[in-house]
């Protein structure tokens, strides 16, 4: 701002109040968040958020007049040696480049941020007096989260407080509980973390994509709860988009409804 004149944002800008909301310095070691694809002094055009760079989110970035896209997920974390359109992940970028479209990642330390995954799926659900399941630095929240409701609920009353909450299409339920009130839960890929859910005396642990063995030595433990990632991570980027939507002179939309795949149909046998 100079007098009563707006200065035009620039890429930079976007990942620096990125960075404000949630720090890139928290990300995971193996995390690829930050600015993936585009130019750090490119004036922007406005700002996109979708869980998954897809063709149809750059589609429509592009029809919206968007030349930022900002993606939970990173488009790319292992390295990539050529741009082969007809590998998936390489014709992301081969597009992106072409549209001339920015994209810039907040991953892990979405995950971990007061402004994030964890808090907002934990807020939206109504735990009280929640806390991190794993501290990480003090700039913030940590891991996954955990908490109580402020009554016992049944297994059909949570599967109805998750979809609505969430608006996730299932939810499958293992181990023995019928009522719940200490509750813990990770977005996303949290299978390994059911551990830490059992030590704080969770009755139930809520994520996604647990493997077999995990599910299979879990259940022992305590009861389980397990929807689907794109779903549930969906359910946690609306404080992330409000706080987007706070910057200035600046058109910011929500694509987080385009998915990376269909949901399950999914047929049920007796």
């Amino acid at each position: 701002m100079q007098g009563d004149v707006f200065m035009p944002y620039v890429v930079e800008d976007i990942l620096a109040a990125i960075d404000e909301i949630a720090p890139f310095n928290v990300q995971e070691e193996w995390d690829n968040s930050g600015l993936v694809i585009g130019d750090l002094s490119c004036k922007v055009d406005g700002l996109a958020l979708a869980l998954d760079l897809t063709h149809e989110v750059i589609d429509k970035a592009r029809d919206l007049g968007v030349n930022v896209i900002v993606t939970h997920h990173p488009p790319i974390i292992s390295p990539m040696k050529k741009w082969d359109v007809s590998n998936y992940s390489a014709s992301l970028f081969y597009k992106s480049a072409h549209y001339g479209m920015n994209v810039i990642s907040a991953h892990t330390n979405l995950d971990m941020s007061y402004n994030g995954i964890n808090v907002t799926l934990t807020e939206s659900l109504k735990i009280h007096d929640y806390k991190p399941l794993i501290y990480f630095q003090e700039n913030a929240f940590g891991l996954g989260a955990w908490g109580h409701f402020e009554a016992e609920v049944s297994k059909d009353e949570l599967a109805e407080l998750m979809s609505r909450a969430w608006n996730v299409s299932w939810i499958a339920f293992y181990g023995q509980g019928e009522r719940f009130k200490k509750v813990a839960l990770c977005g996303g890929s949290g299978g390994e973390f059911w551990v830490n859910a059992f030590n704080v005396g969770a009755d139930i642990y809520i994520t996604a994509d647990m493997k077999y063995h995990q599910i299979a030595e879990a259940q022992r433990y305590l009861t389980l709860a397990i929807v689907d990632h794109g779903q549930m991570e969906r359910g946690g980027l609306s404080k992330f988009m409000e706080k987007l939507k706070q910057l200035p002179e600046i058109r910011v939309y929500d694509l987080t409804e385009i998915k990376a795949y269909d949901d399950p149909k999914i047929i049920y046998i007796e």
